[in-house]
């Protein structure tokens, strides 16, 4: 299952799936980081612009959460933009099939309770049923982005 090509904006941003407003194309690592590249040349005062050193060929994923961990204003809004993406998703995950847990791999997944605390604001209030509804755990993989590579290695031990 490929949740992350579901669309999310009708006519949006072409994914690299081919296909156009795909969650993929506003929640993901890359999505995060072409956003933060976005908002750093427009805010070259930011926390976010220095912290790439002012070149935003430097910029990563853990940048725009350091810079917004430290108040940058220009950080902030592009946490707040790219969680609003990645919460929607998990909202219709929630809806459509109830799941006990849901995990947050890759980089994204070093944030730990920092996004989690996030998601779980953005989340929890917008589930079908609210608040009294069935809310599953929502949690940080603990492999990281090591997760994938691991459980391919795990199958070939087979």
């Amino acid at each position: 299952m490929e949740i992350g090509h579901t669309v999310a904006v009708k006519n949006g941003k072409v994914c690299s799936c081919g296909r156009k407003g795909c969650l993929e194309a506003y929640a993901s690592a890359t999505a995060l980081i072409e956003q933060a590249k976005e908002a750093a040349a427009q805010n070259k005062e930011s926390e976010l612009y220095k912290m790439c050193q002012g070149k935003l060929e430097n910029m990563n994923g853990k940048i725009p959460f350091d810079a917004a961990k430290t108040g940058d204003k220009t950080a902030l809004q592009v946490i707040e933009n790219y969680t609003d993406y990645l919460a929607e998703g998990m909202i219709d995950v929630i809806n459509l099939f109830r799941p006990e847990l849901l995990l947050l791999g890759g980089g994204v997944s070093k944030q730990g309770s920092y996004i989690v605390n996030i998601l779980q604001k953005k989340v929890i209030p917008h589930v079908f049923g609210g608040e009294n509804s069935y809310i599953p755990q929502i949690s940080c993989a603990l492999l990281e982005n090591d997760a994938g590579m691991i459980g391919a290695a795990n199958l070939c031990n087979q």
